[in-house]
Parts: C-alpha cells; sequence; structure tokens
C-alpha cells in the first residue's frame, strides 16, 4: 500500500478506533448559545481563530482532545486590506499537496465548516509580537511547508494547525502553553502534541469573540 493510500485510510480508522473515546457530553452537547456576531473588520494580524468543524476528522479531533469546543485552528493575518486565516490542512481538493495555506476568513469561518468560532487574542499591550507571529505564519506559507499527518512536533519542516499557531508565537517570543504540551496515547501513536484546546485556556490569550453557526 502506497503511503498516500495509507495516510488517507487513517482518518476513518482512527474515527472507528476513537469512537468508543468520544465523551458523552460531546456526543450529545446542545447547540451553543449564540455569542457575539462575527465582525471581519474586528480581528487583527495574530488573532487566534479557532472553528468547530462538522467533518468526520473533525469528529476525530474532538475525541482525541476530550472537552474541547473547537477542533481547527489558525493564525488570522491581512492580506492587503483584508483578514485572512493561515493554517495547515492535509491534502485535499482545496489544498491539493497538503501545504499550509493562506485563504479568506469568511472561507475559514463559512457555517458549512463550522458549526462555532471563537477568536482569542494576545493579552499583551503590545501589539507587536502577535503581528510577528501572523509574519512567520506567512513565512511558512511562502516556504510551502507541507501538513505533517504524522502530527509529530519534532518535525518544524511539517506542520498541524495546532502546532503552527504554537510555532508562529514562539518564534515571535511567547510560549502560549508555557512548555505544557499535552501526552496522549492514541491507537497509532503516543507522543506529545498541542491541541486545539491548549489555546483557550492559555493564561497569554483572551477570548474576543464567539459565534455560534449551528442554527
Amino acid at each position: 500500500m502506497t503511503t498516500r493510500a495509507l495516510r488517507l485510510l487513517i482518518p476513518g480508522a482512527l474515527a472507528a478506533l476513537l469512537a468508543w473515546w468520544l465523551p458523552p457530553h460531546l456526543a450529545g452537547e446542545a447547540a451553543p448559545s449564540p455569542g457575539t456576531r462575527l465582525d471581519l473588520r474586528g480581528l487583527r494580524p495574530g488573532d487566534v481563530i479557532l472553528r468547530r468543524g462538522r467533518d468526520a476528522v473533525s469528529a476525530v479531533v474532538l475525541a482525541a482532545d476530550g472537552g474541547s469546543r473547537y477542533s481547527h485552528v489558525g493564525v488570522v493575518v491581512a492580506v492587503g486590506r483584508l483578514p485572512a486565516v493561515v493554517h495547515a490542512l492535509p491534502d485535499e481538493a482545496d489544498n491539493p499537496g497538503g501545504h499550509v495555506l493562506v485563504e479568506p476568513l469568511a472561507a475559514f469561518a463559512a457555517p458549512e465548516r463550522a458549526s462555532e468560532v471563537a477568536v482569542y487574542r494576545l493579552r499583551a499591550t503590545s501589539g507587536d509580537t502577535a503581528r510577528q507571529a501572523a509574519r512567520h505564519a506567512l513565512r511558512y506559507v511562502r516556504e510551502r511547508r507541507r501538513f505533517d499527518g504524522d502530527f509529530r512536533i519534532e518535525t518544524p519542516e511539517a506542520l498541524y494547525c495546532s502546532e503552527l499557531v504554537w510555532r508562529a508565537f514562539r518564534e515571535a517570543g511567547v510560549d502560549l502553553l508555557d512548555g505544557r504540551l499535552s501526552r496522549l496515547a492514541l491507537p497509532l501513536r503516543k507522543g506529545d502534541f498541542v491541541l486545539p484546546s491548549a489555546f483557550t485556556t492559555s493564561p497569554h490569550l483572551g477570548l474576543v469573540l464567539r459565534k455560534d453557526n449551528a442554527s
């Protein structure tokens, strides 16, 4: 079996192996109350944006990251005068080759892709660190860093979504996790991971707004 074929099978295999692991409160969770409306004009470069995806892979992430509301994360950047999001996705129709990509904020937060979206912002009074993190994220796009389907933080030349955010800020001088990685023993691999929920509890970030797309 080719490596590409194996990687295409992994999400389905993980879904089957982790189905029993999905916390009951997530499996039957009621839709959250509508939050602040997502104002595209109010976001800044370096904001951390999370979404709760609707697809099967998102369900796997939510299962692994027990208790998390969100399955995917990226960094807000400025493209011209419009906000966009840098994030990492595997090889798929919208991202051939599986590289770090930049796309319009409206596409990242579209209701058909996300049932909920939240934005967190660096608590520091100066915005320079956040802007530096945004620049590092854009550099990953220019360098065409590939998606890390093995989810290993030891390989910075390949990134998965939450690792990308963590690395961009760490290169800007702030460790959003303060060195605390999540230790997981997954069916196919055990080790240290950066999980989306880590950003919602980071002492360096504060919630700016949340939008409910459920209804």
